[in-house]
């Protein structure tokens, strides 16, 4: 990786990760946002490359997610679907608590309105805008802990109101310790090797599957299927974050975006399910 200054009349961020094997031959493909321009390729290079030493110090310090995130060209749809569920969350989130039947129902469903909001909030704030290398990094650590806290709270509904006695303690004090040490896992400096965020967030999510006959016998069919396609758009999602597959409109609406829009399905697909269990609907 080699870090590179453009001049200022290009508008684009002073420090940006330039892939070595672009060094040379591409072309700029600027994007306007904010009276700034992110590159998509990367021109000759133009003014002097900073120290190979100053090099390897920054891009040390950087994740494989945000280098990756750095050096791919930003759609104009980023985090857009994100930023509307955060804002449309918020007052479904507090209708579903007030006509929620029961003490514990109220709980789960406050547990897992808070869970939800609090990803796509961060998830739309990660994405508003270009950000400098060192915060973007912060803000992903920040993106991946949400999404820690938002497993293990939208899995309240199933914990409260489909399991009882020691499997009802047993699944949310696991889920609960395993999103603990995710958010650790996060915080610690050191270099995750590319797919371990993916791979943690999905055996923490797909945990409760150890549990499907009693959560089968303990609610109906159609409830059982809303938690497994919930599921399945979450783990799809993963995939297609993880293969960066399919890429449709990489200027305008790419693979990032098909995960966030299966993430949306997921929260649906299981918030459903929560009201039913909830007496809702």
């Amino acid at each position: 990786m080699v870090i590179m200054a453009l001049p200022r009349s290009m508008c684009v961020p002073s420090v940006i990760v330039i892939p070595r094997g672009e060094r040379r031959g591409a072309r700029c493909a600027l994007r306007r946002s904010e009276g700034r321009r992110l590159c998509n390729r990367y021109g000759r290079r133009m003014g002097r490359t900073a120290p190979r030493r100053r090099t390897s110090r920054v891009t040390s310090d950087l994740s494989p997610s945000v280098v990756r995130m750095l050096s791919r060209q930003r759609p104009r749809w980023r985090g857009v679907s994100h930023r509307w569920a955060f804002f449309l969350s918020l007052p479904i989130g507090v209708v579903e608590v007030v006509l929620a039947h029961g003490g514990m129902a109220k709980v789960a469903l406050a547990l897992f309105a808070v869970g939800g909001s609090f990803m796509f909030g961060v998830s739309a704030l990660v994405h508003l805008r270009p950000w400098p290398p060192a915060r973007y990094h912060r803000l992903i650590q920040l993106d991946h802990t949400a999404i820690y806290v938002c497993i293990a709270a939208q899995a309240a509904p199933v914990g409260l109101l489909i399991l009882t006695g020691r499997l009802r303690v047993a699944v949310l004090a696991v889920l609960a310790v395993g999103a603990l040490a995710g958010v650790i896992l996060e915080w610690i400096p050191f270099h995750r090797p590319k797919g371990l965020m993916n791979t943690i967030f999905l055996t923490l999510g797909w945990f409760p599957v150890v549990l499907l006959p009693w959560i089968y016998r303990g609610t109906n069919l159609l409830n059982f299927a809303l938690l497994l396609a919930g599921g399945a758009c979450y783990t799809a999602g993963a995939l297609v974050v993880g293969a960066m597959r399919p890429d449709p409109w990489p200027a305008t609406f790419g693979y990032h975006e098909i995960w966030h829009v299966l993430v949306i399905v997921a929260v649906v697909l299981h918030s459903v399910m929560a009201c039913r269990l909830a007496g809702i609907l």
